[in-house]
């Protein structure tokens, strides 16, 4: 969502900019006198004298505009996942940061430990749960569920973050994939 985010912000930042230097050129233009060069702002005038605020095409106009702002709006203020998670510091002037890629990656890495682990992906949440998908070859998983939240669990108390992180582990057997 970020990329996209970002590709939205340039293209419309480069749609103003043009738009812009349009403006300013279409206005040194009139000031010498010329006719517009792509611009036509004296039929637009004349179109916009000729429409009441009434008209519905300049309503269904105005109501697109506003939903294209609230759509803007909430793609800039959606709520994202965290990039960092600070760690806890006895100096409060040092300031410490684990990538949320690299301690899912970590995470990962702690799940395929567990024996009778073939498979595992880790999802750190907003709400600070890290969601465990493992999958194993075994038929019966017996006490593999615990195992893997334990490891996991302790991985992450190693790293003595700032706000604590809870552990949710879905398992899915070789039967059920």
């Amino acid at each position: 969502m970020r990329i996209f985010g970002r590709i939205v912000a340039a293209l419309l930042a480069l749609a103003l900019l043009i738009g812009a230097l349009l403006v300013v050129l279409e206005i040194l233009l009139a000031g010498l006198g010329q006719p517009p060069l792509v611009i036509p702002y004296t039929t637009w005038y004349q179109g916009a004298m000729q429409n009441p605020w009434s008209n519905p095409a300049i309503r269904l106009l105005c109501i697109g505009l506003i939903v294209a702002g609230f759509v803007l709006l909430y793609l800039s203020l959606a709520a994202r996942r965290p990039l960092g998670f600070p760690l806890k510091s006895s100096d409060d002037s040092v300031d410490a940061l684990v990538k949320r890629k690299s301690l899912e990656g970590s995470l990962g890495r702690s799940a395929m430990s567990v024996e009778g682990i073939s498979g595992a992906r880790v999802r750190i949440k907003k709400a600070g749960t890290a969601q465990v998908s493992a999958t194993t070859n075994r038929r019966v998983e017996g006490d593999l569920k615990e195992r893997v939240q334990s490891t996991v669990a302790s991985r992450l108390a190693s790293l003595d973050l700032a706000s604590p992180t809870d552990v949710v582990v879905n398992l899915r057997t070789r039967g059920t994939q």
